[in-house]
């Protein structure tokens, strides 16, 4: 199961289950350590609950793409609130409907406008039952153990995310993993000691600058997680599409996923596997491996994590990253988090003197409602 504070979901995952089952499908079988607002209107059903966070993050000096060369910069201290979602929900028997406003780096509309703000999702939901339901809108695309629940932060054991999710910003490409799909069948199939998720989605490929779908291609993917004896996950994810943008050509992405509960649950060990696969151009690929020990309020882990892009005149060196950190819960709402972080290259020519490894260290707090 995803890494959360336990003794937060001891007090909320009763109520949690049974007013917001939509969640537990998303998340297949966690739940998130939320107080939501919940009311009804008649037989309508309304949920809200959210997530807020503020961040500082010092990094040593690191090597950075300008051009068409590798330069060195400075130092760096960095302090802001940078991540704000905000879920609403409205269930009314077998349809639900789900918005998710996001926030990044506290977005103002003041001396023309800082931040990003945006919809990061926005669908209905019609469940025949739990081995069948249909979703169609925008949503995030379910890749992986964290691609569809990526935003919320106070979830994970670490602030910072595994590379595949989210690249360190001296990368000059994109995410390795699509974000998000429009149309999707998924369900769960229940035995005595096993369980199976699927999901089936499709999507647009490239949209142009007014957000509309103009690529004749469209992104079409699979989920599959089998959860044995209740702490043994395997999970295996396949997307495709080809977005014409460069002459790329299509791009196969490949995934799989392990996640394993030892020691009556206080022990969890999360890894990944993914593959980027196009037809004109190099492969990109990541993984990463994380040992989580629960103790309570604490949650101390231990990481690896690598990227490698062909393509890329920095990434090609293949980036790893070695991390160690804990989060402390000092209320049900309220959590605070401390990680270091050291980064060095598997090559090491063309990099600025004493770039080749840089360090960074991250704290956060977290609110949740």
């Amino acid at each position: 199961m995803i890494n959360i504070n336990r003794v937060a979901i001891k007090k909320g995952v009763k109520k949690m289950r049974k007013l917001f089952k939509f969640i537990i499908a998303i998340l297949l079988g966690a739940t998130p350590v939320a107080h939501a607002v919940v009311f009804d209107t008649q037989d309508i059903k309304f949920g809200i609950n959210g997530y807020l966070d503020l961040e500082y993050t010092y990094m040593t000096k690191m090597p950075m793409v300008m051009g068409n060369m590798i330069k060195a910069t400075g130092d760096s201290s960095t302090f802001e609130q940078k991540h704000m979602n905000l879920l609403f929900d409205a269930e009314k028997g077998k349809l639900r409907m789900h918005l998710n406003f996001q926030s990044q780096n506290a977005y103002t509309t003041e001396d023309g406008g800082k931040g990003e703000f945006a919809l990061e999702e926005s669908y209905g939901e019609y469940t025949v039952n739990d081995g069948f339901k249909v979703r169609a809108g925008k949503f995030l695309m379910p890749f992986g153990i964290y691609n569809d629940i990526h935003y919320i932060t106070s979830l994970f054991a670490t602030v910072v995310l595994p590379q595949m999710y989210e690249p360190p910003a001296m990368y000059s490409g994109t995410r390795l993993l699509p974000s998000s799909s429009n149309v999707m069948v998924s369900g769960t199939y229940f035995g005595d000691e096993t369980e199976l998720s699927y999901s089936l989605y499709a999507g647009n490929g490239a949209r142009n600058s007014n957000g509309g779908d103009t690529n004749k291609d469209k992104q079409i993917g699979t989920r599959l997680k089998l959860t044995l004896f209740d702490n043994l996950k395997i999970g295996t994810s396949y997307c495709t599409v080809n977005d014409n943008l460069n002459g790329e050509g299509r791009n196969n992405i490949y995934g799989a996923d392990l996640e394993v509960d030892l020691f009556d649950e206080t022990l969890n060990f999360q890894s990944e596997y993914v593959l980027s696969k196009y037809d004109n151009k190099s492969s990109r690929y990541s993984y990463y491996a994380r040992l989580t020990y629960d103790l309570d309020k604490f949650n101390p882990f231990i990481a690896y994590d690598y990227f490698m892009d062909k393509e890329d005149l920095l990434y090609k060196k293949g980036m790893n990253r070695l991390g160690v950190g804990t989060g402390y819960a000092i209320s049900d709402n309220f959590i605070i988090k401390g990680e270091y972080h050291y980064h060095f290259f598997s090559q090491k020519d063309g990099l600025p003197d004493g770039t080749e490894k840089f360090h960074m260290l991250r704290f956060s707090t977290i609110f949740i409602f």
